[in-house]
């Protein structure tokens, strides 16, 4: 059984794209409070988050594209 399938993909978008909101949602409090240690820390988690959203997309779709799994994942429903 291949690792690579469409409930994979889809899990892997849904938590790009909760990486991306809680990296937005951890940078709120810089905006709210002075900064001291708590914030700058909140903060620099968000920026990981927020960064490591797209690289997950793009290892997801290159995978994707590869010939053997490319064949596999022709019968998803988009």
């Amino acid at each position: 059984m291949s690792l690579l399938n469409c409930k994979a993909i889809r899990m892997t978008a849904v938590l790009s794209f909760g990486l991306f909101v809680l990296g937005f949602v951890l940078q709120i409090p810089r905006f709210l409070v002075e900064v001291n240690s708590l914030v700058t820390l909140l903060s620099g988690l968000g920026l990981v988050a927020i960064s490591i959203s797209p690289l997950l997309m793009i290892t997801i779709t290159v995978l994707s594209l590869l010939p053997g799994a490319n064949r596999r994942l022709h019968l998803c429903n988009h």
